[in-house]
């Protein structure tokens, strides 16, 4: 028996063992919860610190989480870069696991909301993205708070684009702090591999954006036996509150969809998972400004996850050519629980000392 026989044996056991006792009750938890989680999660606001949009253009927005006001001597301004994949605000779910939260109780605090992009973003660059937007976010925050630099936390892809950011304009950036954020692309695991065989450029052909449905699909593929194990673990602690609320948050960001506009898709898969054009210094954007790690002068702390399929460790390691001041802070979590799981206070408390802001102070 082959190596790909025995795995998908394995898997198959594994499923015949498990499904069961999975199963064996689940009929009434479902029955008794079903019927008001959905409204619950309806209603439930898309993040929970106070925000104004001071700025916006096409789909994006950018949010202040407080009053913008000058940063106190020796530190500057926050922009958050989140992922163009999923909603901003899975930073942001609940009072005991949001950064936003967190670090706008010590500085000003600003992210880019990305929206819904649809068929009017399907002709953008990745570097629209990467660079534009954030730019012209950049200057918003410089001019609001009439700070000369800013700080910049990308997480996940964001991370990514907040990377080749700083590599353009580097007088921009203070200090950086790249969460879970893939920027070698040798090794992504079975991300990888899909990116590998993915016909990203005859989607391009024949669609405006990739449907989130088949984005969230596509994710599940890393870990097939994901959702009986949330089954499992939903069963395990029905009784916990405070497990079904972040339970129930979670799926009500997980289900907030977002299409991904297709050049930029296709270019992400080609140029950053096919090729590791940004990792190598030969990324370019849609002006053919070139993506040098060489020319980065911002101190940069890297926070990953022991634990992460989407983004293992391996692939959050910055380019030799990069000469700048950079940390890095590993987590025995997952992808999404570094954000929200038991870890978060750590990761939070790591980040914030980077930063000098000193101890969380409540609002």
């Amino acid at each position: 028996m082959g190596a790909e026989e025995m795995n998908m044996a394995m898997m198959t056991d594994t499923v015949n063992s498990t499904l069961p006792g999975i199963l064996e009750g689940f009929d009434d938890i479902v029955e008794g919860t079903l019927s008001t989680i959905g409204g619950v999660r309806a209603s439930m606001d898309r993040g929970i610190t106070p925000n104004e949009v001071v700025s916006k253009w096409g789909n994006v927005q950018l949010r202040c989480f407080g009053t913008p006001s000058t940063p106190a001597e020796g530190r500057a301004p926050l922009l958050i870069v989140p992922s163009l994949i999923n909603r901003w605000y899975v930073l942001d779910l609940l009072e005991s696991t949001s950064f936003i939260k967190d670090f706008s109780s010590g500085t000003e605090c600003f992210l880019i909301d990305w929206g819904y992009p649809g068929a009017e973003s399907g002709h953008l660059p990745m570097s629209h993205f990467y660079h534009r937007c954030i730019r012209r976010a950049v200057r918003k925050v410089k001019l609001l708070t009439g700070a000369s630099k800013v700080d910049l936390l990308g997480y996940c892809i964001g991370g990514t684009m907040a990377y080749a950011y700083s590599c353009l304009e580097p007088e921009d950036v203070r200090r950086m702090i790249l969460l879970t954020a893939p920027i070698d692309f040798t090794d992504t695991g079975v991300l990888g591999l899909y990116a590998e065989d993915f016909p990203s450029s005859a989607f391009r052909e024949a669609m405006d954006y990739m449907p989130g449905w088949l984005l969230s699909h596509s994710f599940s593929f890393v870990q097939p036996m994901g959702l009986p194990n949330k089954i499992k673990m939903f069963r395990k602690k029905y009784d916990d509150e405070k497990f079904k609320d972040l339970f129930v948050a979670m799926e009500r960001w997980i289900s907030d969809q977002v299409h991904y506009p297709i050049r930029a898709y296709d270019e992400l898969l080609t140029n950053f998972y096919k090729e590791n054009l940004l990792f190598r210094g030969a990324l370019e954007t849609d002006e053919k400004l070139r993506v040098q790690p060489s020319a980065r002068t911002c101190q940069t702390l890297i926070v990953n996850a022991t634990q992460d399929h989407i983004a293992p460790i391996p692939c959050t390691r910055l380019p030799l050519e990069d000469r700048a001041h950079v940390e890095e802070s590993s987590f025995k979590t997952g992808h999404i629980g570094i954000t929200v799981g038991r870890q978060g206070t750590e990761v939070r408390a790591k980040i914030r000392d980077f930063l000098g802001l000193g101890k969380a102070v409540s609002k």
